[in-house]
Formats: structure tokens, sequence, C-alpha cells
């Protein structure tokens, strides 16, 4: 009698367990699937922008801000990248308001100060400008394309001689740039007939992400077309609508794991 009611005790016992282990497993997996979404649209926002879908791409990016799951890392990731989307439409405005949301999440961040400088050049705050391609500089003295890019608010605001010292620098840094030196040809023509400039307009290059983060090697020095601001970014780090910016705009490509101190690609 002992025995037998041991014997249903074991069964209800294994019965239950049956029952339970399935439930647990789903809930973990719908758990995962969860926190996988926002980096989904985060590479999936990337590859819309990589293709030039930049309103799908600026949707993609919004599912992931508003989901609330992202880590602080790729939250400036995702503003950063929506702002150069929006740049890319024309709505410089709203660029600027994602790139000083993405310095929000991470003060700091190189690549989202680089663009805001882009964006305020664009919007014809010049001394601002200046003044966000001076902290680029001051974190990476080695990116050329910082210095080639804040000659163009130097020479908005008459300020010649140090638009021409900062192509000369960027020269220095890329000694084979057939556009820094015709860019240097047109600042000395224009400081010596001491009439403004008008630089070109920006060029723009597939949205993505500009390769690297702030602490590693500094980036390889951009190309620009003569009289138009660099178009190659910084490197920076997220989702893969951060690689080759749009614009001059840095767009990083890596995602950042929490978990891990190592940052793992997502092509």
């Amino acid at each position: 009698m002992l025995s037998t009611l041991r014997t249903a005790w074991l069964l209800a016992g294994l019965i239950v367990l049956l029952i339970m282990a399935p439930k647990a497993s789903f809930a973990q997996q719908l758990q995962d699937w969860e926190a996988e979404m926002p980096l989904n649209h985060l590479t999936a926002g990337r590859s819309m922008a990589d293709k030039g879908r930049y309103q799908e791409a600026i949707k993609r990016y919004s599912r992931a801000i508003d989901s609330g799951k992202l880590n602080k890392l790729n939250l400036s990731i995702a503003y950063n990248n929506r702002g150069n989307a929006y740049a890319e439409l024309g709505e410089h405005e709203r660029a600027l308001e994602d790139f000083n949301s993405s310095l929000k999440a991470r003060p700091g961040f190189v690549e989202a100060i680089y663009n805001r400088g882009i964006t305020h050049f664009q919007l014809g705050n010049y001394e601002k400008s200046v003044e966000d391609f001076g902290l680029v500089i001051l974190v990476n003295a080695g990116f050329a394309s910082a210095y080639f890019n804040r000659s163009f608010p130097l020479a908005e605001l008459g300020r010649y001689k140090e638009a021409i010292a900062d192509v000369r620098q960027a020269i220095n840094l890329s000694p084979g740039s057939l556009y820094y030196q015709q860019r240097l040809a047109n600042l000395q023509g224009a400081a010596r007939s001491i009439t403004p400039m008008e630089p070109g307009p920006l060029e723009s290059k597939p949205a993505g992400a500009a390769g690297q983060t702030p602490d590693a090697a500094p980036p390889k020095p951009p190309q620009a077309a003569a009289g138009s601001m660099a178009t190659e970014p910084s490197p920076p780090a997220g989702p893969k609508h951060l690689k080759t910016a749009p614009a001059g705009k840095a767009n990083p490509p890596l995602i950042y794991n929490e978990d891990e101190a190592d940052l793992e690609a997502r092509e």
C-alpha cells in the first residue's frame, strides 16, 4: 500500500514537471525574443538607410527607441542614426534634437558630437559648429575630417587664418588628399580677396556604421569633394546604421552587449 502511494506521488510529481517545464521554456523564449526585437529594429533601420529608404529607417529606429528596452549605449546609437536619417531628408532641426538625445543617453559620444557639428553648420549655427568639431579634435587629434570640416564654419565667421590652419593640419594628417589641397587653395584665395566663400553642399554617403567606437583607433580620414564638408565620418559604434555615414555623418556599426565586455558585430 505504502509502495503504491509512493509510486503515485512520484508519477504526479513527474506530470507536474512535464507540464511546467515547457511553460518555463516558452516564457524564457518569449523574454529573449522581446529583448532581441529592439536590436532587430536597429539592424533593420541601418539596412533601410543603406538603401536610401530613410522614412522606413526612421520608423525602425523609432520602434527601437520607444521600446524602452535599449541599454544606454544602443539608445545613443539609435538616436544618432535616426538623426542622420532626418538629416538626409533635410529635417535638420529634428536631426539636431536626436543628436542631443544621443548625447544625453551617452555623454561624450564622439560620433554624435561630430554629426551635430555638421548639423549646426547646416542650420547656420557657425559658432556651435566650431565648438563641436573642436570637442571632437580634443578627443581624437588625428581625425583629419574634423579639422577639414571645422574650416567651413570658421570661414563663414570670417576667421580665415584659423580655417587655413585647420586645412593645413588636415593635409598633414592625410597628405594624399587632393580635396584638402583644393580647399586650402580656395581658402587662401578667399582670404586674399576678403570675400566670403560659398561652401558647396554637403555630399552624402550611404548611412551606416562609421566602423569603430570612440575608444578604438583613429578613423580613416574621409575624402570630400572640393568645396564641401568631408563625407566620411569617424567610425562609431552601434548596430548596423553606423558605418559609412551620410553627409559626413557618423553611423555606428556594432551592437553593444551589456553582458559582455566586447562588441558583437551584427551583419
